[in-house]
């Protein structure tokens, strides 16, 4: 049986809520929540959390607190109000709040009269994203008001920091003249284009800490990854399942044509969202379970690294949509030697960045034509 990450409890399952709750189930967290909304309470159990009769009730078996409430009212009344969490939250506990509290803690009227002692209270001084402590509460607490600057994201421990690039253009296809076969997969070379934007992805990179470098078994990726592995010193490892996707009888370059012909096949693809179409093809389900499996072979051997991963169109918006439950294509058309940032905490992933191109010049809404 899977053991469950500490409990964090959820106040307020609106919209912002839900959605903290839903992500910290996926990342494995025993979430307990409380809301006002019995479809988004039963919602919380459906999706395998626990639901509290009121904010003291769940506060009192967890060590992190989430509120996720519309003002600053509500923050005082979830945690000072009647049954309010503040009261059964252990010292030390954390917590995370959507909204600032700009009353005092013994400003409630819902607050118990032998409890309205600043002293009695448990001190809370957090906001936007900064992590407070409760704890006795000072007269300089209350009456000097805590700074709460944004702070930059930074990878939660044990993750991998996982840059995905797109390879170089390739060389063009010209009809009847297919591209030599690797295991079955067209592999043509860079382009001269292509070249120049391998050099440009290692020049923008070369500043990174970078811990190792990936490839496919297509040249193309190899390609793409020399300026970079030059630059750090590093010698760029192979993976067996992050090719592109397999096209079955329209290997070799042959895609591009059909798709230039809007061919009622690849028509087909786009409706449906699925390579199968293609006579011979890997359907997108196959794709993204290889890819999915490689990337994290590769998070596994790199915690708290970061690690630069050469590979193709189709894997990108694979990996993308596994990433965000996005539909099958949403993101379909990754530039050429575009930079794509994902942070992998175990089954947790997170896409920090897509289709970055500072590196290659001026800004375009143009998607980049099929690998």
């Amino acid at each position: 049986m899977t053991q469950l990450r500490e409990p964090i409890d959820v106040l307020g399952l609106g919209a912002m809520g839900s959605g903290m709750a839903a992500s910290l189930l996926r990342g494995g967290f025993d979430v307990v929540g409380y809301g006002l909304r019995p479809d988004a309470t039963r919602l919380l159990v459906e999706r395998g959390g626990r639901a509290g009769a009121t904010p003291a009730e769940v506060g009192s078996e967890v060590a992190t607190l989430v509120i996720a409430v519309r003002d600053a009212g509500q923050v005082d009344d979830v945690l000072f109000g009647a049954g309010g969490a503040a009261a059964s939250l252990a010292a030390g506990s954390r917590c995370r709040c959507s909204r600032w509290r700009r009353r005092p803690a013994t400003a409630t009227s819902t607050t118990p009269p032998s409890s309205r002692s600043t002293s009695s209270w448990p001190a809370f001084a957090c906001s936007g994203g900064r992590v407070g402590r409760f704890g006795p509460m000072s007269a300089s607490d209350a009456a000097s008001p805590t700074e709460h600057p944004q702070t930059r994201f930074q990878a939660p421990p044990g993750a991998t920091e996982v840059l995905l690039v797109r390879h170089g253009q390739s060389a063009a296809f010209r009809p009847g003249q297919p591209f030599p076969l690797v295991d079955g997969h067209g592999d043509p070379a860079l382009s001269p284009l292509g070249r120049a934007q391998a050099e440009a992805v290692g020049t923008r990179l070369r500043a990174e800490t970078v811990h190792a470098i990936y490839v496919t078994k297509l040249q193309r990726t190899a390609q793409t990854a020399a300026p970079l592995a030059a630059h750090l010193g590093l010698v760029p490892v192979v993976d067996p399942d992050l090719h592109e996707v397999f096209l079955g009888e329209w290997e070799g370059g042959l895609l591009r044509q059909k798709a230039a012909e809007l061919d009622p096949i690849y028509l087909e693809v786009q409706a449906r969202q699925d390579w199968g179409m293609i006579p011979g093809a890997e359907s997108f389900d196959v794709l993204r379970a290889r890819c999915v499996r490689g990337i994290e072979r590769i998070c596994g051997a790199h915690p708290d690294e970061r690690v630069v991963v050469v590979v193709h169109g189709g894997v990108i918006a694979a990996l993308c949509a596994h990433a965000t439950g996005s539909n099958r294509f949403a993101f379909a058309g990754a530039d050429n030697a575009s930079i794509h940032h994902f942070v992998v905490d175990g089954s947790a992933w997170t896409l920090r960045c897509f289709n970055d191109t500072a590196h290659l010049g001026g800004f375009t809404t143009r998607a980049e034509a099929l690998t």
